[in-house]
């Protein structure tokens, strides 16, 4: 059965506090499934980084739908976090 959009963002908020990336990833995936929000993709972009998975994240990243400046900034410096810790090289993240 569907979780509450509510219910499931709360879960996944909590998650993340905890540094719990793999529920975060297992929720945020039922999340982007539901409503594929902007919030909701970074938070699966996060997780997959810290969970050393760069290329999954580069992806969720590339399908994020940006509609102002300041989500693009905060796209932009995850996808550079991605880009640097993935490919260990600072050229790249640029």
């Amino acid at each position: 059965a569907p979780v509450e959009a509510v219910v499931l963002r709360r879960a996944l908020d909590r998650a993340r506090a905890a540094n719990d990336f793999v529920l975060t990833e297992q929720l945020a995936r039922v999340a982007v499934a539901q409503a594929p929000d902007l919030d909701v993709r970074m938070l699966l972009a996060e997780a997959l980084h810290e969970l050393g998975r760069f290329a999954e994240a580069n992806d969720v990243l590339a399908d994020a739908v940006v509609t102002n400046d300041v989500d693009r900034l905060r796209v932009a410096a995850l996808h550079h976090r991605v880009r640097l810790w993935g490919s260990l090289d600072p050229a790249a993240s640029i």
